[in-house]
């Protein structure tokens, strides 16, 4: 099988916001999620503050979670974990269906 060239990826620039708090991350064109990275963060900030971040994300109903990507869909991979936890999108973002680009 003739190996498929992978579509160019840009950089993704990530906002997630949990009831009411912001964290932001950004991924290069080659490597990372930034989604799962900012998701990282809110759950280390959880931890650090003695809080369970499962209830957290619980807690944070309707379009108290959203995820803003602008510039790229997010990736299927990135989608169905965002789904799965009950995210919306903000404007100007898409989930998708397809594979990320990079790593």
């Amino acid at each position: 099988m003739p190996k498929v060239k992978k579509k160019p990826q840009r950089a993704a620039e990530v906002t997630l916001k949990i009831a009411g708090k912001t964290y932001k991350s950004k991924s290069s064109s080659q490597y990372g999620h930034a989604e799962m990275a900012a998701l990282y963060k809110f759950i280390t900030e959880m931890n650090k503050a003695g809080n369970n971040p499962g209830d957290e994300l619980n807690a944070a109903r309707g379009n108290q979670k959203t995820v803003k990507c602008p510039n790229q869909p997010v990736c299927g991979s990135c989608t169905i974990v965002l789904k799965a936890l009950g995210f919306k999108l903000a404007g100007g973002t898409k989930f998708s269906t397809d594979k990320s680009g990079g790593g």
